[in-house]
């Protein structure tokens, strides 16, 4: 029980950490040039 806990535990953190890096991916994408394709949001 405790270990299935801390891999779903992991697993969020994991979403977390991973969901963090992309905004910031979009936010140096958005920052460094101004676009109007959605393209890099499907993408990432």
């Amino acid at each position: 029980m405790l270990a299935e806990r801390q891999s779903v535990l992991r697993e969020k953190i994991h979403e977390i950490r991973s969901a963090s890096q992309k905004a910031v991916i979009l936010g140096t994408v958005q920052r460094h040039q101004h676009f109007e394709e959605p393209v890099y949001s499907t993408k990432l």
